[in-house]
């Protein structure tokens, strides 16, 4: 049943993370769904105003289904913090919560920080803070280098929002172990669950920070669309972590 394989899953999660108490980061989990093609959201075309054309991710496309669903809002449940990057974010506007597994108590007790990272702050200036749907208070890591007025002007427009500078690498791009660093040091962050998108799940991978990954793989095809792109090989340790392959409802997660 639904509630079995999740149950499966979560148990093998948590049991990664406790043999792993000593880590100098938080455990990370990266979490996707995808294509039979590989791709995470299909591309829609915007005109700009030179005329030019634009390809941005579809906004919250429905990819996996129901009881995949209630799966990664299981996973959430189990994770201290839920991380998404700020492209993700003022697409989707997720409101990153645990709303569909275990009962009420369970998501009154616990909910996972959500953070986002926006090394310029442009994405989370196109939200305005009353229209954000993320139930707790953000916490946004952005560039140390960025204007400091940028920085105040955002942080004034949004007061449910927490501004955290990070250092960031010559391409611009955050730190990523120095973020991970910042969330167990100064948040307290035992665990991490990693959705997206594309680009900073490629970054993860890239830098080998990660402890475990779970892909739903729906069974359709996309076409054009965004997925992974990673600079090189990544190599993983099927003897510590075998793969678990599971079915659910008509997708098939790998838990890797």
């Amino acid at each position: 049943t639904t509630q079995t394989v999740i149950h499966e899953i979560l148990t093998l999660l948590l049991e990664r993370q406790t043999s792993k108490p000593d880590l100098p980061r938080p455990y990370v989990t990266l979490s996707f769904a995808q294509s039979l093609d590989g791709q995470l959201a299909p591309f829609t075309s915007e005109s700009r105003n030179d005329g030019a054309k634009t390809r941005t991710p579809q906004a919250n496309y429905p990819l996996s289904g129901a009881e995949s669903l209630v799966l990664t809002h299981a996973i959430r449940s189990i994770h201290d913090g839920i991380l998404v990057g700020g492209r993700t974010f003022s697409i989707d506007n997720p409101r990153l919560t645990n709303r569909l597994y275990g009962d009420k108590q369970l998501r009154e007790q616990h909910q996972p920080r959500p953070v986002v990272l926006d090394p310029s702050l442009q994405h989370i200036q196109k939200l305005s803070s009353d229209t954000i749907r993320a139930e707790r208070r953000l916490i946004v890591l952005f560039s140390d280098q960025l204007d400091p007025g940028t920085a105040e002007k955002c942080k004034a427009a949004h007061t449910n929002c927490e501004l955290v500078p990070c250092p960031a690498l010559s391409d611009n791009k955050l730190d990523l172990e120095h973020v991970l660093w910042i969330l167990k040091e100064q948040f307290g962050m035992q665990s991490l669950m990693v959705e997206g998108g594309a680009q900073v799940l490629s970054s993860f991978l890239d830098h080998a920070l990660f402890d475990s990954i779970c892909i739903t793989i729906a069974p359709c095809w996309i076409g054009p669309g965004i997925g992974l792109t990673l600079r090189a090989p990544v190599s993983l340790d099927f003897k510590e972590s075998p793969i678990v392959y599971k079915n659910l409802g008509n997708d098939l997660i790998l838990l890797i």
